[in-house]
């Protein structure tokens, strides 16, 4: 008989007999489809739900830098980042230092210079996908961003 889809499953061994009901021996036995329950038929398998959600959590992760830094685009988002990392030494004490910083870090950043850094040491990958790149590894490693010298103490 081909298998027919729309048909419940039965379990391997089939329904008990009279012999074997009588002897206890089917109380023994375990039917197969009790031990591993089938998904509904409609339902993807494991692996791609998990490719899924790893699918999602790179998406998030690549289109992040531009709602975490304020700025319009993964490169100058990267910019923006630089420029922070860079001021950082800046003694800021008043609001008003804190105003100048801020708009010099903005009139800067404009994501030209990230672009081409982006395309010139990951050329096989988009320019977006390599400024997400480096604005997380900026976070782990800030040294490749530091491009102003601190004061020496």
């Amino acid at each position: 008989m081909p298998f027919d889809r729309r048909r419940p499953r039965e379990p391997h061994f089939g329904p008990p007999n009279e012999a074997q009901a009588a002897t206890g021996d089917v109380e023994d036995r375990a039917a197969i489809t009790a031990l591993a329950p089938e998904s509904s038929p409609g339902s993807p398998p494991s692996w791609l739900k998990i490719g899924a959600v790893v699918l999602c959590a790179f998406g998030v992760l690549a289109a992040a830098p531009p709602f975490v830094e304020g700025a319009d685009s993964n490169c100058k988002a990267v910019e923006l980042r630089a420029l922070t990392i860079g001021t950082a030494h800046i003694p800021r004490s008043t609001v008003l230092a804190d105003i100048v910083v801020e708009n010099f870090r903005r009139s800067l950043a404009t994501g030209e210079v990230a672009t081409a850094i982006a395309r010139r040491r990951f050329p096989s990958l988009p320019a977006p996908l390599s400024c997400a790149g480096m604005f997380w590894r900026s976070y782990l490693d800030p040294a490749p961003l530091q491009f102003v010298a601190s004061p020496r103490q």
